[in-house]
């Protein structure tokens, strides 16, 4: 995984912007029963989602701090959202490789939702905690 920063010009140090990223994901598991590959891609995906977006764990539920400072629930389409919208992955196009949005399937949104355990690509687990006003 590469973090992209905003004022990265295109090229440097190989991380070629695509307009809205903040990570280049590396995404090489080809489904969930390439078990060791699967739960490396998952953690490394739920670490840069954690370093991307404002969501906390407030008492044991994900919740979103948005640009208003508003607390919010956080769910699916919303996760889905945040993760087109800031992580790309390389994909080859006419002998070129491009970045384009990494479009998560349901099944990775779902774990990434529900499991409990960080090993298992948890949010939850590393979501920092959100002191009650």
């Amino acid at each position: 995984m590469l973090k992209c920063p905003q004022t990265q010009p295109m090229g440097g140090n190989g991380c070629t912007r695509f307009p809205t990223a903040d990570v280049l994901l590396t995404w090489t598991a080809q489904s969930p029963r390439d078990v060791r590959q699967w739960a490396e891609d998952l953690n490394n995906l739920a670490d840069a989602i954690i370093d991307v977006a404002e969501i906390c764990n407030q008492r044991g539920s994900l919740v979103w701090v948005n640009a208003t400072d508003d607390v919010v629930p956080f769910a699916g389409p919303a996760l889905r959202t945040i993760i087109e919208k800031s992580i790309v992955i390389p994909q080859l196009v006419n002998s070129k490789s491009q970045f384009v949005p990494f479009t998560p399937g349901d099944g990775i949104i779902k774990t990434l939702l529900i499991a409990e355990d960080r090993n298992e690509g948890s949010l939850i687990a590393r979501a920092p905690k959100l002191n009650p006003p």
